[in-house]
């Protein structure tokens, strides 16, 4: 994961770009984003943001071993979709709550449904939330949870908690419903880039038939030239 943001006063843009890999799929997904803030007292704030892009998905099924080659769902694929989504969130510093919408629009991948532009049956809501404690100067605690509503799926929701240390080390633990464990490190290298990495892993019955997934995050901010700090970012 690559992420590159410009933040000003009240505008804020950014650039994500994801790979992901995963037996004959290959998956790239390049999203540009825009917030805008507003002030809602001398300490809350509100952003409202959207997100405009698209993956582009390569399967290649020769990668692997086929037993039966005349399978019509093993066409070998190369195709592009388009994303958009939005999302809002008020904070202020050592809080914050948010709802977001990933993308309105439908995935072709893997889809024998007919064609349309929104896919309300599968629209996935995203609830947030989270606090920050003060420990002291050097260490701050933020416990946090993120749940995702589908009409047509079981509803997922993840437990974490999160340490900063110096307000340049943090170290994380996640829990999801689903059965899935997640552990994570971060480093901020200096004011403009933070490296990242995390692991997660299951621990239901499928734990047998994988080993778990490896993330490697790369976040490099634009330094404004008026620097002032709202909230500790710590999320």
């Amino acid at each position: 994961m690559l992420q590159i943001r410009i933040l000003s006063q009240q505008f804020g843009a950014g650039l994500n770009i994801i790979r992901d890999e995963i037996g004959a799929t290959k998956q790239t997904s390049i999203s540009a984003n825009f917030a805008y803030e507003i002030q809602l007292s001398s300490t809350i704030y509100t952003s409202f943001g959207v997100n405009v892009g698209g993956s582009f998905l390569n399967t290649n099924y020769s990668d692997g071993n086929i037993l039966n080659p005349n399978d019509p769902l093993l066409d070998n694929r190369n195709e592009f979709d388009p994303s958009f989504g939005s999302g809002i969130m008020t904070y202020a510093e050592n809080w914050y709550v948010g709802v977001s919408v990933p993308n309105f629009l439908k995935s072709s991948y893997y889809s024998t449904q007919e064609s349309r532009l929104l896919d309300i049956d599968n629209l996935q809501i995203f609830l947030l939330g989270g606090y920050i404690f003060n420990i002291n100067d050097n260490f701050k605690f933020k416990p946090a949870v993120l749940a995702r509503v589908t009409k047509s799926l079981p509803l997922v929701v993840d437990y974490s908690a999160n340490m900063l240390i110096n307000n340049k080390v943090t170290i994380g633990l996640s829990y999801r419903t689903s059965e899935i464990v997640t552990g994570m490190f971060g480093l901020q290298l200096s004011p403009s880039f933070y490296l990242g990495y995390s692991y997660d892993r299951t621990i239901s019955g499928l734990s047998g038939y994988n080993e778990g997934s490896n993330e490697i995050m790369l976040k490099f901010t634009i330094p404004n030239k008026v620097k002032i700090i709202k909230s500790p970012r710590f999320y």
